[in-house]
């Protein structure tokens, strides 16, 4: 045994002399030993199982790699690519008011990408506490329509009594809006919280800081106000405008020069660059309204009707500068009431929609009251001599329509249309005079009484010249059908409701007369002094 371990030892040192004595043998050798391994692995086998070893080694890898992480370091991770969520798709932007388009887009939020909502879902796991993402996952829930638990998460991260989450107040508080009219001080008090601490938010939107505004001037906090209108002038360039109006309105002359200037200046500077829109040109003339520079207001209307001569809310603008001007004409003097027609005339052929306008009609003729007489002679003079504007025939139909004498009307009617043929209120009074002059002019008021509606939209007295109308020609169903919508306009039209009696009877609705015969009743008692 000794013998045989000799000659093995004598063996390995003799190979091992070789080795070093040969080193060209040794490398052939290792070449030719190399090529037979190879030529004798099972390499299909071999290759077949390779991919799924490397996932396995890539996948322990990233298991081993993340083990390794520490769970603050993940969420920070996280939230950075969540932040982009956060800022596009939950700023509120505008609010108004309850119950208005620009309201109900407040709430329109965008859903987050599947990828973001993975990363919300991961940091959850991690950190349940983490108000930002609990925040976006409120948002979601929201967004698919179960606003009740979304309310509950939002109110978590916003207590009623202390500060919270500030974009989270900033939804509660667009949430309160769009429930409706806040009656109750316990809900006002709650949305000026959610007001104020959402004004912290850099995300919070310039209209909701408006609104802001307008309950801090309500309560007397004016200096708090015009710190919430110059916090919403930097996001939104417009609210300059009501900086200025609560300014001025308090006194305030200092912040509403400031105001007005650094306002001017930016609309301007856009205009002079050509880069301005309709608004630009609104807002611009808003603040000179605001300073009762009505002839440069006017005037910078125009420019932008120039570049923009079919946008609508710039002719509303014009019409109301005009109006406005109109108003600070108008003076009431130990012999009568002294007015420049020709402005109010002006401002129904920029806007013939503008209902402010047949409003100032109403009251012109109004606070004639007892000084008629000095108003129709100065409307007399101006047909006399040839000056007769639009306005001068509506308020002369006006009277004879108050007179009852429809054939007097109809004339000053027909040249009011020819000169303002989409206004509604000479579409109405001549629908009714020429159909109260004879019944066979109904269908000639059918059709302007319809068209007054499509210019006008829902509007309680134009719908109950419609039933008039309707009820002249005998047509009881489509009257009853005018009343009840100018009713539901209207509820106090107590004019409307004796009609809709008349039409209940005509249509056969007998059964329908008691119940609207006793709200007349109640609205007459109530009526009584």
């Amino acid at each position: 045994m000794i013998q045989e371990k000799g000659r093995e030892v004598a063996v390995h040192e003799s190979h091992l002399l070789d080795m070093f004595s040969n080193p060209f043998r040794t490398a052939q050798g290792f070449i030719e030993y190399c090529l037979a391994w190879l030529f004798t692995r099972p390499w299909r086998t071999v290759i077949g199982f390779l991919p799924v070893l490397l996932l396995l080694s890539a996948l322990g890898g990233l298991a081993i790699y993340g083990w390794s992480i520490d769970d603050r370091k993940l969420v920070s991770r996280y939230a950075q690519w969540s932040d982009a969520e956060l800022n596009s798709a939950t700023s509120p932007a505008n609010a108004e008011a309850p119950k208005t388009p620009e309201a109900a887009a407040l709430m329109k939020v965008e859903s987050v990408s599947p990828f973001a909502e993975l990363l919300l879902r991961r940091i959850l796991q991690l950190e349940k506490s983490d108000s930002r993402s609990r925040y976006l996952v409120a948002l979601q829930i929201g967004n698919r329509g179960r606003r009740g638990q979304a309310r509950q998460i939002m109110r978590q991260l916003a207590p009623g009594e202390s500060n919270g989450f500030a974009p989270a107040h900033a939804w509660l508080a667009i949430d309160r809006l769009l429930q409706g009219p806040i009656a109750d001080a316990a809900s006002r008090a709650a949305l000026m919280h959610d007001l104020e601490l959402a004004a912290t938010w850099s995300g919070t939107g310039a209209q909701l800081r408006v609104l802001l505004a307008e309950l801090l001037e309500k309560e007397g906090r004016v200096g708090e106000a015009i710190k919430a209108l110059q916090s919403a002038a930097e996001v939104d360039s417009s609210s300059w405008i009501p900086l200025v109006a609560v300014s001025l309105r308090n006194g305030r002359k200092q912040p509403a020069q400031e105001a007005s200037a650094k306002a001017k200046s930016i609309f301007t500077e856009r205009i002079n660059q050509h880069k301005a829109s309709a608004s630009d040109y609104i807002n611009l003339a808003r603040l000179w309204i605001l300073e009762s520079q009505h002839d440069e207001a006017i005037k910078q209307v125009g420019l932008g009707l120039r570049q923009f001569p079919d946008d609508r809310s710039l002719r509303l603008v014009l019409s109301e500068c005009y109006r406005v001007k109109f108003l600070s004409t108008y003076r009431e003097t130990p012999t009568g009431i002294e007015f420049n027609l020709a402005l109010l005339d002006e401002a129904l052929k920029a806007d013939p929609t503008n209902p402010a306008v047949s409003e100032e009609v109403a009251k012109l003729l109004a606070r004639g009251g007892n000084a008629s007489q000095t108003l129709i002679k100065a409307l007399e003079e101006q047909l006399a001599e040839g000056k007769a504007t639009t306005m001068t025939h509506l308020m002369l139909a006006t009277r004879s329509l108050k007179e009852e004498d429809f054939q007097a009307a109809v004339p000053h009617l027909e040249v009011a249309l020819r000169n303002a043929p989409n206004a509604p209120i000479v579409l109405n009074n001549l629908a009714l005079a020429l159909v109260r002059v004879s019944t066979a002019n109904a269908p000639r008021s059918r059709e302007l009484i319809d068209r007054a509606l499509r210019i006008s939209g829902p509007n309680a007295e134009v719908l109950d010249s419609q039933g008039e109308i309707r009820m002249i020609a005998k047509d009881y169903v489509g009257a009853v059908e005018s009343f009840e919508s100018a009713i539901g306009l209207d509820g106090n039209r107590i004019s409307s409701r004796k009609r809709l009696i008349e039409a209940y009877d005509g249509a056969g609705l007998k059964d329908m007369i008691p119940v609207q015969a006793a709200k007349v009743r109640e609205l007459e008692k109530s009526l009584k002094p």
